[in-house]
């Protein structure tokens, strides 16, 4: 699992781990009492910084589980977000445990294709933060509902670059298992698309005794993460490893270039579907014109896999399949494609679709029992985009 590398996409490369993990640094916030600030509207914010270094000047959006700022560090002037949880929240034992895990993994994480953590700490009245760099632009949610499946080279070049994403984080022994589009964030960097992971806060270590969060007092299990993007494993409640996030990332395959999840319907069916059902094909699910190439069926097959055996064994194994697939030969689909252009910032509010996506950055939870069949109930409700 260590040491491997991969592109995301041609010619960007996946740090080694000596490359993708740095010192693990804490902070504290100094200003006005925070337990006003988060109950303020949309707007500037007066003398609040963090340790010194951070500047918090607006916020961007709230949700159930917190708050998500705009700011900017103060050394560099760097825009920064920060991502607080809200003060009922911290006293839930669960909820404060991913917090935290999202932190302390996502400091380890300097790589291109997922959003940089910054800094993390707690304030003197008890609300723990996450500061992290600020994107402009959408997630790949938003991507899939404007185009009714996109032509495979651009479908190639976004899978490549989640699955460089993924190859950082499973260098270092982590499993996203929360692996979806609305987790990809899109942004134009040098007039290309660049896609960063977002939302660590379910992510494992399965070879590390102790890091599962999941277990309950009685013995019964929570599954985590997103019925529609989960393997069959993961539907059962089980210890997943890598191959889980190969699974999810097929189905993103899947979505990006026909529109289409393989399974939709209830949170119970859904999981049942992923356990039992072989998904669809792409030609199945695809819109009326596009001709899928049989080479990435095959991928979208072995990638779906009921039985992780009998998946690829790593993520890079996946991309290596989706590269030698050419370019020059692209799939045949209605329509033209067009350039990638995000509005001007006087048009609209980009950040919120960041600030969304963070918001959203708590899985769906949901009860177990032991050695009963999977139950679907989620806690609470996430926050619409």
């Amino acid at each position: 699992m260590h040491g491997r590398s991969i592109d995301g996409g041609d010619g960007v490369p996946v740090a080694r781990p000596s490359e993708v993990t740095r010192p693990l640094e804490t902070a504290r916030l100094r200003g006005p009492d925070f337990h006003d600030i988060a109950l303020l509207d949309d707007g500037e914010i007066d003398a609040v910084c963090l340790d010194g270094h951070y500047r918090l000047d607006r916020r961007l959006g709230a949700g159930g589980m917190g708050f998500v700022y705009a700011g900017r560090e103060l050394d560099e002037e760097r825009p920064v977000a920060v991502k607080i949880l809200s003060e009922g929240k911290t006293a839930h034992y669960p909820t404060l445990s991913r917090f935290l895990r999202e932190a302390q993994l996502g400091v380890r994480i300097h790589h291109r294709n997922v959003v940089e953590a910054l800094d993390f700490g707690s304030t003197p009245e008890g609300l723990v933060y996450l500061v992290m760099e600020l994107l402009q632009g959408e997630d790949l949610g938003v991507l899939i509902r404007r185009h009714e499946g996109l032509p495979w080279p651009r479908v190639r070049s976004l899978v490549l670059q989640i699955c460089a994403g993924l190859s950082a984080l499973h260098a270092i022994g982590v499993v996203h298992r929360d692996v979806k589009p609305t987790n990809c964030f899109r942004v134009l960097e040098d007039g290309h698309e660049l896609v960063k992971l977002l939302d660590l806060g379910v992510a494992t270590r399965p070879d590390q005794p102790g890091d599962d969060l999941d277990l309950d007092l009685d013995g019964g299990r929570t599954i985590v993460g997103t019925p529609q993007y989960m393997s069959p494993e993961q539907a059962r409640g089980e210890t997943v490893d890598e191959r889980s996030d190969v699974y999810s990332t097929g189905i993103i395959l899947c979505e990006l270039l026909t529109g289409r999840v393989p399974f939709d319907g209830s949170a119970q069916a859904v999981l049942d579907a992923q356990i039992r059902e072989e998904p669809p094909s792409l030609q199945r699910l695809a819109p009326a014109g596009m001709r899928i190439d049989p080479a990435v069926q095959r991928i979208y097959e072995r990638a779906l896999a009921k039985d992780p055996a009998q998946r690829f064994a790593s993520i890079e194994e996946l991309a290596a399949a989706i590269r030698a697939i050419p370019c020059e030969d692209p799939l045949e689909i209605s329509g033209t494609y067009e350039p990638v252009v995000l509005p001007r910032p006087e048009e609209r509010h980009p950040w919120r679709s960041l600030a969304a996506g963070l918001l959203r950055g708590f899985a769906v939870f949901c009860r177990v029992p032991a050695r009963r069949e999977p139950s679907y109930e989620p806690e609470e409700r996430r926050p619409s985009t």
